[in-house]
């Protein structure tokens, strides 16, 4: 596998997430279980494209751009960092505004919202849902149309009442999922 194709593929999931956001026709796939944007074209890549990361990743993925762009010459990344306690407003503020970046990073709990105001492609036809863990996938599915794929998938920390798994004969916290 080359190094372009490893970085291009490192980049998809996120290229994924917002393609051609702030688009004010709406999803170019319409709705529904048969709702598909274009399949992802191979090739160099060329033309600008903005992203915008948040977290941690905002802060790295210009390392990664950059490398892609070393192996597409004719393209341009200008990656955002993005702070989460501001992306959700700046995200809505830039679609409103039509000045939505071409891609970026976003939490699943939003997808039904911007899906909602039109800012949303799905995914290409050619990106195959069983690549994924079915129940990331699913967090990224408005109306049996995907709009996104799994960046990372994590669970932060386990929250329980100890009283009703006590109840039910549990005393410890499961070591694993």
């Amino acid at each position: 596998m080359t190094i372009a194709r490893r970085i291009a593929l490192l980049f998809l999931p996120l290229a994924l997430v917002l393609a051609a956001c702030g688009d004010n026709d709406g999803p170019a796939g319409g709705e529904g279980e048969d709702a598909a944007a274009p399949p992802v074209s191979e090739g160099p890549a060329s033309g600008e494209l903005t992203v915008w990361a948040m977290g941690a990743e905002g802060e790295k993925l210009s390392v990664l751009a950059d490398a892609f762009m070393e192996e597409n010459p004719d393209l341009t990344v200008t990656v955002t960092p993005t702070a989460w306690d501001v992306a959700h407003d700046k995200l809505v503020t830039s679609v409103a505004g039509d000045q939505a970046p071409d891609i970026s990073q976003m939490g699943t709990t939003w997808m039904g919202e911007f899906a909602a105001l039109g800012a949303l492609d799905p995914v290409p036809e050619n990106i195959d849902p069983s690549a994924f863990f079915e129940g990331a996938y699913q967090t990224n599915v408005v109306d049996d149309t995907a709009y996104g794929v799994p960046w990372y998938v994590e669970t932060r920390l386990l929250y329980y009442r100890t009283d009703i798994a006590e109840a039910a004969g549990i005393t410890e916290p499961p070591a694993d999922w």
